[in-house]
């Protein structure tokens, strides 16, 4: 599942309810451990509106540090990813003394912009390109969050959704296509929507982020023409303090001028249309954390709200609060929502989730039907909440016909037909099916009987009640949260990115999919080859790796834990790096260690030049260092004011660098710059580099996320994105200390990444919200510019020895180029420069012939060409490596076994990296053995294999229209994981530009074992082509000979290869990502045939004389005497029908005659009717076909098989007695009567006659029955069959208990299904075994079958080396004192009441280190348990109620 998301309105923890607003209001649980380790921290400032204290980022961030020194971070719905999200967001909008900025200063930064803006630069004109219309390739499909939706009243094609910062967006044509119409604002949330339904083009919406703060509020907007303006009402972001947002708006349904609004800093009313809002008092206090409220549909005087602390009821329109004085309601909890429906407009229901402390489940539905006075609780028990994030997602939906039916989404959408006392889940945010909707549901709407619901991946709906959803938000909605972005280095059109709450996604060929899991952060295309990409998690924890353009995937753990977003970089030779505490290379699919560490803190910033493959440098908090090394060793070089926030270097020169740097949270004022900066630095050769400030004219109140410098511009243009869009500047400009705004087209978003395509003249923008844009920038044209378009031929192909490389160079620049040099290296060694005179007009290209390569260089060739002219402007753009084979020609008959340097094959892997294939003597457990001599290639010769690689041993160059009668062979054991794991053979008959599977599972003589693709398989098989060798059989362990017949396989395959002139072929290994074998073992590779001559196939007899020339048949045996030999003659007797289809093949028949039909002609048939008799001992040579026969072959008398139908009932269980057993005559029988016994262990238990109809056998027991019918017509006539009546065996359970692990493992007998409970989550399985988590320190177990009759098994399992007491507090019966080893079988307990008093001392003996106390009649109180056993004593306090 996606991971969940950033940035929440209240840090809700595990242990503990936490409302903790990092705001002017302050509210929060006392008892919350978070709050408690804050609650340390002095607060210097007070809100001035809630008077409650206000802390700092980094007093926050060290309450949480240490809060999650002692709770599980990675425990899911902990809490930690949240605030990690959140903290990474808000670091930038800070004080100078690092409190978060109010949302009033937040939107000032926005009008400023506005009133004052920066010289617009009109080339900037940017389009959103996506996600939209998104593929999936793998996981789930989802593009962006939705936290609210409503419907037109008058027009139910028109549609609104809003997403927590990507504005507001509406569609005209039932949700089939969107338009954003809040654009010239701030891409902030919008959390609620109300319609005016006298005059629907009034439209209120409440802004913020309610669910996750991933944008600041700015009150109450109003539009007047449906969404084309918007205005400002009483509610604005003055209102909202720091990090509040608002939730639900309502119109009063009578009274338009009526508005209600909720949100973190109270309930608001307007009373004029929104021109002013009052907040409403809650018992007396008016601040209160509001998080839902709904208005009773029959009496809008009514509302119910739920706050931080409880339900409240206002019977006067909203302007007071009353708390519920109900005692059924939770007086602790950790969320609350509320559902209400027109149907039964007096009742309401309020749906809880528990306290971060009980990891908040399900605590309850509760139902009042007198307008919220009284509540009863219903019945549902299990967890259907499912996560421990309801404080981050949690909302119901009442059906507005029936209130009975009502839905509950948190992780998935659940539903219940019988006032919630039962649910039913509807769908798994896993399982992409047609009830499939994203993880992690927002909201949940009905409009016009429509169940709507806002999740994590976009906006769905259901017409039928759940049973299906359709995706309506993939369809243009794109409000996708990019963390950063990776685009190809000379193409626009491919893309990748990470986003929050959904997955890695990658754009090619105008085409949007998602390729990875998320929470996706920094992603990456490799410069040399745009079809592999690289993308990580959070924290660096996976990187996700693709060479298909996501259509394959591998991934690679990570070393350590990094930053929230790891830093990911790839330099112009391919390799990848990334920034944990040090700089890690990437090595064969996993990390390397390649630095020291740099300061003990994780790397923010990881840049390599795109350029020279050694130099690299690293941002960690404020320091700027580099490596000259390619990463191994790093030396610091400058420091800032304040933290880095980015890096960019300068295309042209590698020793300029631009930085951007953000406000140090926390500092002392007098430490702090006003401003953020932009940082020109100039690194010498040695030395502290020097710096220069470049911010100029930038707004100084917005954050500054991304920079990048534009490729081979004379002027260096920069461009910057920052919380509101991007700017540009360039070294004419900067002299003045101007930037020009560049954000024609693109919202007022946060830009999170920037990248730039200089072949396309196009920049690419990621935001946090609203998806990525491109805009076309401009490319200046240099005097003299050459450019190496293209080393030919291709990479990754195959070519023959002698091959002549050819350059296609293009003149860039503006004036004729007359000359070329040329510099370049074979396998490394440089050879001599050369210099071409040539006549290439501006815009020009020619083709440049280099020498021709050595004959007798065989094998992987690797090319590096650089090319300049006079006065070439730009370096970059003048080199290119390249990676060929060089093949040889081989011999028909050659045996390829490696056995010497003339018998070896060539060996390598994708993109040319250190071959898989090992040539030597395999000694494994399992593959240890050649077909002939000593070696042979292996995937590991004395071990398993890799993981995700793919490797190919390669065979020369055959002419096969030499020969005759092709055949391939070679000689083979594998070791593969079935259905992951893969071998098999390509070809290739175009020097490798394209390679074909050779064969299928019907090719012969010996071929593939398998046939499974992804597509037909659906679970498995990722990497298979459709035709493979894979498994883990013992035989496929034995060395054994597998071989292709061209001429045979002609007709099988299709595909005639026999005359083809230049093919090789390659044998490819293939692994996934995870389970390793011993892998494969190759030996004695051979291309076989018959050479056109006398005697092609050398049997002795000359083809003239030959029956068989091209098959060995020295007897020449010729059964029909056709001149044609039986060993290669198709129709053996010569009677015209060919052996495939001649029924007697040896024996002329032309009639084919077959009397009993069973493919046996008669002419060769032992057996013409079929009896069982042969011909030569039957009397009867006709029988009638299934005719009981005597041994003579003639029929005996008796009745058709189905003369007797008989039906069993099962028996319910063991003990009821209920079983039966019917039978039905057939109709047409003989007349006269029939007697059926029904017997059990040989005696009779009843008999029955009959003459038609049914008799039936009633009150059975299971067990084994035999039943025998007679005819009093048919003399010794009797059929006897055997019945099983089943019942239902006794439930057996098997625990087995891990406490290393925490999981109980359970075998599971007596059913076909099991429902297992465990700590109030319920499983259900039809597996005989599994494993489970245990979470608690005492954890509650109970299994059941299919039937009630097969018992229930129940066990309480104690995970914890101490002495523990359960339940407590108790209100009576048996407390159980666990003494903390199991081992322990007597203990001493002794009981005193709060005033000393002894009054139970008792030793008692322990089962399985348990004992217990009985406390019925005890008074309720504090009470001191003394447990002594042998070797300690422990004290616990019991509270009875």
């Amino acid at each position: 599942m996606c991971d969940k998301n950033t940035m929440k309105k209240n840090l809700l923890f595990a242990l503990g309810v936490l409302l903790l607003n990092i705001s002017l209001q302050a509210q929060y649980k006392s008892n919350a451990p978070l709050v408690s380790y804050l609650q340390n921290e002095k607060a210097e400032r007070v809100d001035p509106e809630t008077e409650q204290p206000l802390y700092t980022l980094s007093q926050i961030s060290k309450a949480a540090e240490k809060y999650f020194t002692t709770h599980d971070p990675n425990r899911k719905g902990s809490g930690y990813k949240p605030f990690k999200r959140w903290e990474s967001y808000w670091q930038y909008f800070t004080d100078k003394d690092g409190y978060i900025l109010p949302a009033e200063t937040l939107y000032q930064a926005y009008k400023d912009k506005i009133t004052q803006p920066n010289t617009v630069n009109t080339t900037a004109d940017w389009s959103n390109i996506g996600p939209v219309n998104a593929g999936l390739i793998r996981y789930t499909p989802g593009t962006g969050r939705i936290n609210q939706m409503a419907i037109d009243p008058g027009n139910d094609e028109i549609w609104y959704a809003g997403a927590p910062s990507g504005g507001l967006w509406k569609s005209f044509d039932a949700g089939q296509s969107w338009d954003p119409i809040f654009d010239e604002y701030p891409q902030i949330g919008v959390s609620g929507i109300a319609i005016d339904e006298t005059n629907t083009d009034i439209i209120y919406i409440a802004t913020g982020d309610d669910d996750a703060l991933d944008s600041y509020s700015i009150g109450v907007m109003k539009s007047t023409d449906a969404g084309v303006t918007w205005q400002e009402t009483g509610l604005t972001a003055s209102n909202m303090g720091r990090n509040n947002a608002l939730n639900e708006i309502v119109i009063h349904p009578t009274d338009n001028n009526i508005i209600y609004v909720a949100g973190s800093n109270g309930f608001y009313k307007s009373t004029d249309a929104g021109e002013n809002f009052d907040r409403s008092p809650f018992g007396g206090i008016s601040v209160k954390d509001v998080t839902d409220f709904r208005l009773n549909p029959g009496n809008p005087d009514i509302i119910y709200a739920v706050t931080n602390d409880g339900f409240y009821r206002s019977t006067d329109g909203g302007e007071n609060f009353v708390a519920s004085t109900s005692t059924v309601l939770p007086e602790d909890f950790g969320r609350a929502v509320i559902g209400v429906s027109p149907g039964s407009p007096n009742s309401v229901y309020v749906l809880y989730a528990d306290t971060g402390s009980n990891d908040y489940v399900f605590q309850g539905l509760y139902r009042s039907n007198d307008n919220g006075a009284t509540f009863t609780k219903t019945a549902q028990s299990a967890d259907i909440l499912e996560s421990s994030q309801a404080w981050f997602d949690l909302a119901i939906a009442v059906d507005p016909e029936d209130f009975d039916t009502l839905y509950v989404g948190c992780l998935n959408i659940w539903k219940s037909t019988n006032g919630g006392n039962i649910f039913g889940r509807l769908n798994q945010w896993s399982v992409n099916n047609a009830a499939f909707s994203h993880a992690d549901i927002h909201t949940l709407k009905f409009f016009n009987n429509i169940l709507y619901a806002g999740t994590d991946g976009g906006l769905y709906s259901s017409a039928d009640g759940g049973d299906t959803f359709i995706d309506y938000s993939n369809n243009g909605i794109m409000t996708s949260q990019f963390y950063r972005m990776g685009m190809a280095r000379d193409d626009a059109g491919k893309i990748v990115g990470g986003t929050q709450d959904n997955a890695g996604f990658v754009y090619n060929n105008n085409q949007w999919n998602t390729w990875t899991g998320g929470d996706g952060m920094d992603y990456e295309i490799d410069p040399l080859n745009s079809n592999i990409a690289y993308g990580f998690t959070q924290f660096g924890s996976t990187l996700w790796i693709t060479s298909q353009n996501g259509l394959n995937l591998g991934w690679a753990d990570a070393p350590e834990q990094g930053n929230w977003i790891t830093p990911l970089t790839i330099n112009s030779n391919g390799e990848v790096f990334s920034g944990f505490q040090a700089v890690y290379k990437l090595n064969s699919g996993g990390w390397s260690k390649l630095s020291d560490n740099l300061t003990g803190s994780n790397i923010d910033d990881l840049e390599a030049s795109p350029n020279n493959p050694d130099i690299l440098y690293a941002a960690e908090d404020n320091r700027l260092f580099i490596s000259e090394d390619g990463g191994e060793n790093f030396r610091g070089i400058s420091q800032f004011d304040n933290p880095i926030s980015d890096i960019a270097i300068n295309s042209n020169d590698n020793r300029v660098v631009y930085v951007t740097t953000s406000n140090r949270v926390g500092s002392a004022e007098y430490q702090q710059p006003a401003n953020p900066k932009v940082m020109k630095v100039i690194v010498p050769e040695t030395g502290n580099a020097e710096k220069i400030d470049i911010t100029g004219d930038l707004p100084d109140n917005q954050a500054f996320f991304a920079i990048v410098h534009q490729p081979r511009d004379l002027k260096n243009s920069i461009y910057l994105g920052t919380s509101l869009g991007v700017y540009r500047t360039d070294d004419e400009l900067i002299v003045e200390g101007l930037w020009e705004d560049y954000s024609n087209n693109l919202p007022n978003t946060a830009v999170s990444d920037l990248e730039i395509s200089i072949k396309d003249a196009t920049i690419a923008a990621s935001t946090y919200g609203r998806g990525i844009f491109t805009s076309p920038i401009n490319v200046e044209i240099a005097d003299y510019d050459i450019s190496l378009k293209a080393l030919r031929p291709g990479a990754n192909r195959l070519f023959s020895a002698g091959l002549t490389p050819q350059l296609d160079v293009q003149n860039a620049g503006l004036n004729t180029i007359e000359e070329v040099t040329v510099n370049y290296a074979i396998n490394g060694v440089e050879q001599e420069p050369l210099t071409y005179s040539v006549s290439i007009p501006a815009e020009g290209e020619a083709t440049i012939d280099l020498p021709a390569l050595d004959q007798n260089i065989i094998g992987q060739v690797d090319l590096s060409v650089s090319i300049t002219t006079t006065e070439d402007a730009w370096a970059d753009n003048n080199s290119k490596e390249k990676s060929l084979l060089i093949n040889a020609n081989g011999t028909i008959g050659t045996l390829y076994d490696g056995e010497t340097p003339e018998a070896e094959l060539l060996t390598y892997n994708d993109s040319f990296t250190t071959s898989v294939w090992e040539l030597g003597t395999p000694t494994g457990t399992l593959l240890n053995e050649t077909a002939s001599g000593e070696k042979a290639w292996a995937t590991n010769l004395d071990g398993d294999h890799p993981n995700m690689t793919r490797g190919y041993l390669l065979s020369p160059y055959y002419n096969l229209s030499e020969i005759l009668a092709p055949k391939l062979s070679f000689s083979m054991a594998f070791n593969l994981e079935t259905n992951w794991d893969l071998t098999y053979v390509q070809y290739t008959t175009d020097q490798g530009q394209n390679w074909r599977v050779l064969g299928t599972i019907n090719s012969g003589p010996k071929w593939y074992n398998s046939d499974r693709t992804p597509q037909t398989t659906g679970n498995d098989c990722y990497n298979c082509v459709g035709a493979q060798w894979t498994g883990t059989d013992s035989e496929y362990a034995t060395m054994t000979e597998y071989s292709y017949d061209f001429e045979a396989n002609k007709s099988i395959d299709g595909v005639d290869l026999t005359s083809e002139t230049q093919i090789a072929f390659r044998i490819v290994f293939e692994s996934d990502q995870a389970v390793t074998e011993e892998g494969v073992v190759i030996d004695d590779f051979l291309i076989g045939g018959y050479v056109d001559d006398e005697d092609d196939d050398d049997d002795g007899i000359l083809d003239v004389d030959d029956n068989c020339p091209l098959t060995p048949n020295a007897d020449q045996s010729d059964l029909d005497g056709d001149g044609i030999g039986d060993v290669c003659d198709d129709d053996d007797d010569g009677d015209g029908i060919p052996d495939s289809e001649d029924n007697c093949p040896t024996t002329p028949n032309t009639d084919q005659a077959d009397v009993d039909g069973d493919g046996i002609g008669d002419v060769c048939d032992t057996d013409n009717d079929n009896d069982g008799v042969l011909n030569e001992n039957d009397q009867c040579p006709n029988t009638t076909p299934g005719a009981t026969v005597n041994v003579s072959g003639c029929e005996i008398v008796s009745l058709p098989p189905n003369a007797f139908t008989i039906k069993t009932t099962a028996v319910t269980c063991s003990g009821n007695n209920n079983g039966s057993i019917k039978v039905t005559l057939a109709s047409g029988l003989p007349e006269g009567t029939y007697n059926a016994v029904l017997t059990e262990n040989g005696q009779q238990l009843a008999s029955s006659i009959f003459n038609e109809g049914v008799v039936s056998f009633e009150n059975l027991d299971g067990g084994n029955y035999q039943l025998c019918f007679t005819a009093d017509t048919l003399s010794g006539f009797e059929r006897c069959a055997g019945v099983i009546l089943y019942e239902p065996e006794p439930l057996s359970v098997q625990s087995v208990v891990n406490t290393s692990s925490s999981e109980i493992a359970l075998e599971l007998n007596g059913g076909d299904a099991f429902e297992i409970t465990l700590n109030g989550k319920t499983f259900v399985t039809n597996e005989s075994s599994i494993n489970l988590p245990l979470d608690r320190i005492e954890n509650t177990i109970e299994v059941r079958g299919t039937q009630d009759c097969q018992g229930v098994y129940t066990e309480t399992i104690i995970l914890s080396n101490q002495v523990f007491i359960y339940p407590n507090p108790v209100h009576n019966g048996k407390v159980s004192i666990y003494l903390g080893d199991s081992s322990i079988e007597v203990a001493n307990a002794e009981l005193y009441d709060f005033s000393g008093n002894k009054i139970y001392n008792k030793e008692q003996q322990a089962t399985s280190g348990v004992i217990e106390l009985n406390v019925n009649g005890l008074r309720p109180g504090i009470y001191m348990v003394q447990i002594r056993t042998e070797n300690k004593l422990i004290t616990h306090k019991l509270v009875i109620r």
